[in-house]
């Protein structure tokens, strides 16, 4: 059940933005900071609009979009640079990665799971959808950045 509100809250939404985001990428910014900033604009400007409820989980799940699609792009052009054996490190490196995201994922839904028990309608939704973006973002911009980071290694 708790997967299920994550899949729900988080990645079917992506799928929906995924062929209509125009925003910016990260390698196109003189730093993280500024991406950081833009990222926070807009999803600033969608909250602003979203006139609160159910729409705001919509902005929340747009913005971790960004940064999932930089998880992405730094584990690809990271995966183009490695040999077989390498590649299988980085491969277990992620595999690793995303059962210890789910694991959390499922922790922080039963902990959402007990604080909204008894609190119903869109405004506890768009409050919990903030919770859960709360702690699922910093991992992915975390794990996003890694990446960058070895590549950059590689790289440089």
């Amino acid at each position: 059940m708790r997967f299920i509100f994550f899949y729900a809250l988080f990645l079917l939404p992506t799928v929906t933005y995924a062929t209509a985001l125009s925003e910016k990428k990260l390698q196109e910014f003189e730093s993280i900071a500024l991406f950081d900033t833009y990222l926070e604009n807009l999803l600033s400007d969608c909250l602003d609009n979203s006139y609160g409820g159910s729409k705001v989980v919509d902005c929340f799940s747009r913005h971790h979009s960004n940064w999932d699609r930089e998880l992405d792009y730094y584990y690809n052009q990271l995966a183009t640079l490695l040999e077989s054996e390498d590649l299988a490190m980085l491969e277990k490196s992620q595999v690793d990665w995303v059962d210890a995201r789910e694991s959390a994922i499922d922790f922080n839904s039963f902990l959402l799971d007990k604080r909204y028990a008894e609190r119903q309608g869109t405004m506890f939704m768009a409050m919990r959808a903030s919770d859960v973006f709360d702690t699922i973002l910093p991992m992915t911009r975390s794990r996003a950045l890694l990446l960058k980071h070895w590549h950059e290694q590689l790289v440089n």
